[in-house]
């Protein structure tokens, strides 16, 4: 099971059918594992978290998923995409 997360921080809102199966998914999901976290930019979290709550309809962190945060700190830096405004930064750090 593969689920894109695009940086479009309004994609949830869209009626369309392309979007269901990951509405679908992060309604229905109880744990939200995030590996290689460390190459997931702040703005990237930003965007899941956003959309996790707002999917779920809930005002916890995370639309009250449980997240499991996994990665090895010595590995590369996030991907900056300044087409996003994303500079890049660490989530954890």
């Amino acid at each position: 099971m593969e689920m894109v997360v695009y940086p479009l921080k309004s994609w949830w809102k869209t009626c369309s059918n392309e979007y269901a199966y990951a509405r679908k998914y992060i309604t229905n999901t109880n744990v939200l594992i995030l590996y290689e976290c460390l190459k997931i930019s702040a703005e990237m979290v930003d965007t899941i978290e956003l959309i996790c709550r707002k999917v779920r309809n809930c005002q916890l962190f995370f639309g009250g998923l449980h997240i499991i945060f996994a990665g090895d700190i010595y590995q590369l830096p996030p991907v900056a995409n300044e087409l996003i405004g994303d500079d890049g930064s660490f989530c954890i750090f």
